[in-house]
């Protein structure tokens, strides 16, 4: 399977569901990936080959490093793509907390 064609035709399908035009570069494009023990979100694709799909993990926090990863391609329990009305969501949740509002 490939995951770059399969990333490609589900941002087409939100574009189309949100009425835009579709992204065609994967760089503008935040996936998801979900493995049996964990999840990495949000992710711009890079590449892949027959076994391996490699993938940045970005963080919207300036304080941390994006990260490089690649993984087994059947460590992948399922994957998605961040529609733009996700991506407004994510970056809602994603603000650094203060401290104090833990305990309020």
């Amino acid at each position: 399977m490939s995951f770059k064609e399969k990333i490609l035709e589900m941002e087409r399908h939100f574009a189309k569901w949100e009425s835009r035009p579709a992204k065609e570069n994967l760089d503008e494009i935040l996936v998801t990936f979900i493995t049996e023990i964990n999840y990495f979100e949000p992710c711009h694709y890079v590449t892949e080959d027959d076994e391996y799909i490699t993938f940045i993990l970005t963080h919207y926090d300036e304080e941390m490093v994006d990260q490089i990863m690649t993984i087994k391609k059947s460590q992948i329990f399922t994957f998605g793509v961040l529609s733009d009305r996700e991506k407004e969501n994510l970056e809602k949740y994603r603000k650094p907390l203060n401290v104090n509002e833990l305990y309020q």
